[in-house]
């Protein structure tokens, strides 16, 4: 009898662990793909001031806020900057492309 509930708990737990995985992956899949996250994709600024309220504005797949290491033109895009941020949770690297459009 007790053996029938510890491999009932064992059970429960590997499926809680393995939703929880699949939800985390699911999560990272739909961070990636969302604006900004390629030069195909890029966010549209006017501004350069604009690229660091658009990084405060993002989340990692864990949820953690991140932060702009740096910045920097992206080869071979004349128009076309790219910020590598960090993750202050998970310390995953994120860059975000922007495609400056200058008003004159």
């Amino acid at each position: 009898m007790i053996g029938l509930i510890f491999v009932g708990l064992i059970v429960a737990v590997w499926v809680v662990t393995n939703r929880r995985k699949k939800r985390e992956r699911e999560n990272k899949k739909k961070k990636q793909q969302g604006p900004g996250r390629s030069p195909e994709t890029a966010e549209i600024i006017y501004d350069l001031k604009k690229i660091e309220v658009f990084v405060r504005r993002q989340r990692c797949h864990c949820n953690g806020r991140v932060y702009a290491r740096a910045e920097a033109p992206v080869p071979g895009y004349s128009n076309m900057r790219v910020a590598v941020c960090e993750c202050i949770r998970c310390e995953e690297v994120h860059r975000f492309y922007f495609e400056i459009n200058y008003l004159n």
